[in-house]
Formats: structure tokens, C-alpha cells, sequence
């Protein structure tokens, strides 16, 4: 934070680590804008077990000033938050999604509408339009010139966030690593792929509630290879691969080394002209990321 003061920037935009009370970016007294994502069942250990829990811990940079909820959050997270805001005499703002007319998407990205105005965004999966709506809403209240808000959303790019890293076959890489994630993927695969099911690489950490995770997306994948990730926290190519078939998908192929298991997955989308979705975990997504932009090379 000093490095910012040092560099007189316009904006600061502070990300907490973890949660909002304890987390280091706490110590900043009033910022102008407080934002809070999508709230879910993750980092529990240390945050709590439920999301209205979690949501006390995150509510604690709401400090007086504007806040800004990412729409369609858990009663209970709503109701904390809520409580949070009239504590400290915030204005809340909850940007409404009836507002939001999808024109186009695909590959390629989501073309929609917004409050009158039209936005091109390149990340794929509608949840990125809820997570745009949430950033415009932002710009808006922090007064920012509508024009630059449109380019902003223009020129935005997530790596392994739904990211087209490949063609022939498409490759695509997602850091779902729990169910939160796991859901947003699964409503994003059908419309990006017209409905026919993608060749599945999948390695999750053992402590990420890996089985009811992979229950939400083994249906929806044609084959799926499952993996080590490198972590001490993995969990086995095998342990993943029965929680994939009892999820529901029957077609499942375990290799113990992410490097084979790629390749594996690679040659399965490429015999049965398939996209391969990579997921599970960030140290996996990342790993995948490297790799195959050295195959690029």
C-alpha cells in the first residue's frame, strides 16, 4: 500500500487475502468504495461455516463509506451485510441483473446490455456478466466517465478464469476449486458448448470438499482424466477419479502425473474432436497454463 502512495496513483484498488477483519488491507481506514463479491462456503477454517458467518468477517471493510454488493448473495450473507450498513451509516448499493439483456455469446465472449448502454466483454461464462454489472456499478458510483467504464470492460482479461487458451481442439482453463466455483462452471459449459459434453482434466485438493464439487460437473463430461496436483494437500488420481464416477460420470481414466494427464486429455479431445475443460484447482490451472504455452513455443 505504501508502493501505491509512492506512485500517486488515481485509484488504488486493494484486494483483501482472506475474509475483511483480520486481513492485513483492514488497516486502511475509510476507502472509497467497499465491494463485496460473491459469498460462499470456502476457506472455513478460518472464516467460518456459514456464509453468514463468512459475510461478518467480510463486512468489516465497510467502514462508513459507499458499498457495493455483487448481486444474488445468500439471505443470510444479504441480512449481515445489511446490518453491517446501518451500523456504520453506509449506502448500500445492490445492482439489479432484470436490467441485463444478453445479445450474443460464445467463445468469444458476451455481448450484452446494460442500463442502456452496450458492453463487449471477452471472459466467457454469464457469471463474468454478473461480475461486469458489479464492476460498472462501481465505476458509476466512484464517478468514473461512462466511455472509460465501456473500454475498461473491453479490455479485460482473468487468466484461468473460463480462459480460451487453445484451439483444435479448444482448450479452455478454470480455477473452480470448490462448489461455488464448480457451479458457476457448470452453468457456464452447455451455452459455451452448444450442448455437447467436453473431455474433463481434473486434480482438486483434498481439503476442498472435493467430492460433492466434482458431483456438480462429473454429469457433464464426456470422459474425464483425473490427476495430481502439485501440492502436498492433493488428493490422489484415484480418490478424485471414484468421487467422478460417483458424481456421474462413468468414463474416467486416473494418471497420476498432470504432465501424462494432459497429454491424455489433449489426445481424447483431439480423437473425438471434444473440448477439453481444465479444472479444479489454481495450482492445476496454472501449472496446465505454463505447459501448454511451452508446447506453443
Amino acid at each position: 500500500m505504501l508502493w501505491f502512495e509512492e506512485q500517486d496513483c488515481g485509484w488504488a484498488v486493494i484486494e483483501a487475502g482472506i475474509g475483511g477483519r483480520h486481513d492485513a488491507t483492514c488497516c486502511l481506514p475509510k476507502p472509497a468504495l467497499s465491494v463485496i463479491m460473491g459469498i460462499g462456503l470456502d476457506h472455513t477454517a478460518v472464516l467460518g461455516n456459514t456464509t453468514a458467518e463468512i459475510a461478518r468477517d467480510k463486512a468489516a471493510i465497510i467502514k462508513g463509506n459507499p458499498a457495493l454488493l455483487y448481486p444474488e448473495q445468500p439471505e443470510d450473507a444479504m441480512a449481515v451485510i445489511m446490518e453491517r450498513c446501518a451500523e456504520t451509516g453506509s449506502q448500500l448499493h445492490i445492482p439489479s441483473l432484470r436490467d441485463v439483456k444478453i445479445q450474443s455469446e460464445g467463445l468469444s465472449g458476451t455481448r450484452f446490455c446494460y442500463g442502456g448502454q452496450v458492453y463487449q466483454l471477452p471472459l466467457l461464462g454469464r457469471y463474468q456478466v454478473k461480475n461486469a454489472v458489479t464492476a460498472i456499478n462501481g465505476g458509476r458510483i466512484l464517478g468514473l466517465d461512462e466511455q472509460d467504464i465501456v473500454n475498461g470492460i473491453a479490455c479485460v482479461s482473468f487468466p484461468c478464469r473460463l480462459e480460451r487458451v487453445h484451439d483444435h481442439p479448444t482448450i479452455i482453463i478454470d480455477g473452480a476449486h470448490n462448489m461455488h466455483g464448480m457451479k458457476a462452471l457448470s452453468d457456464s459449459i452447455p451455452p459455451l458448448l452448444g450442448g455437447r459434453k467436453p473431455i474433463m482434466l481434473v486434480g482438486m485438493l483434498r481439503d476442498k470438499d472435493f467430492a460433492d464439487a466434482l458431483g456438480v460437473i462429473a454429469p457433464l463430461a464426456e470422459k474425464m482424466v483425473t490427476v495430481i496436483v502439485d501440492n502436498p494437500r492433493t488428493a490422489s488420481a484415484e480418490e478424485t477419479a471414484q468421487a467422478a464416477r460417483n458424481g456421474g460420470c462413468s468414463d474416467v481414466h486416473p494418471v497420476s502425473d498432470w504432465k501424462d494427464g494432459l497429454q491424455t486429455a489433449i489426445r481424447l479431445a483431439e480423437d473425438e474432436e471434444r473440448a477439453l475443460i481444465i479444472c479444479g484447482s489454481l495450482y492445476l490451472a496454472a501449472d496446465c497454463r505454463a505447459q501448454l504455452q511451452r508446447m506453443g513455443d
